[in-house]
């Protein structure tokens, strides 16, 4: 599959790039919504909308707003998931982190050409409607062989060599959230609020898309 769709995009001549699989769909007018926040902001390179999901008879039956995921959600091995029927990105952000899909992969090279987008920029998030993953009970490449995803995205992971900066970053991280378990399992205090602020300090994750209905256009929210 990875081979086939390499050679879509070396065939490919548009600015905004994507895949997606033949059985499952874009919702409607999702691609003036992809252009208009591309054509709006141009420090967004990559962007993912709603994570949404359709039944065998195309009806919607998931909508779920995606999370604001960062490089070090991923180093952290806590990745799931982005969308991949809901993610765009332009070309210079492709042709920048090598033009080329990790192709000894079988189930995880959307998870890889993210980590090496993330190398470059963050992502941006919208809760618009723009791909869907069509649900089926069975003959499903991603919910059929989970395992062998994640091992594939271990694996990338582990070849990963961290700066010192990111792994200090990483570090406190995760004792913060240590110590927050073991408050919380002692009912003895609530550190959620120090999580976020080191996550809106050093994951430099506020980096949402919104609609203002007032305007009748996308806006880039920068709240704490």
């Amino acid at each position: 599959m990875y081979h086939a769709i390499q050679k879509g995009f070396e065939r490919s001549t548009g600015e905004i790039m994507a895949w997606i699989n033949s059985d499952d769909m874009y919702h409607k007018k999702a691609f003036f919504t992809v252009a208009e926040i591309f054509n709006t902001f141009d420090q967004v390179k990559w962007l993912v909308g709603a994570t949404t999901a359709y039944d065998t008879l195309g009806r919607t039956v998931l909508v779920r707003p995606s999370r604001l995921f960062t490089k070090y959600d991923f180093y952290n091995r806590d990745f799931k998931f982005i969308q991949q029927e809901s993610t765009f990105w332009r070309r210079s952000l492709w042709v920048v982190s090598g033009s080329s899909l990790e192709m000894n992969l079988k189930y995880a090279a959307d998870f890889a050409l993210w980590m090496k987008f993330f190398f470059y920029e963050k992502l941006y998030v919208s809760d618009a409607l723009i791909g869907g993953f069509r649900w089926r009970t069975e003959n499903q490449l991603s919910l059929d062989h989970p395992e062998e995803y994640l091992e594939e995205t271990d694996s990338f992971l582990s070849s990963i060599i961290l700066k010192k900066e990111d792994k200090r970053i990483l570090l406190n991280y995760n004792s913060l959230q240590f110590i927050d378990k073991c408050l919380k399992k002692l009912k003895l205090f609530n550190f959620d609020w120090m999580i976020r602020f080191y996550r809106r300090k050093y994951f430099n994750e506020n980096s949402k898309i919104v609609f203002d209905r007032h305007l009748m256009k996308f806006t880039i929210y920068e709240g704490s």
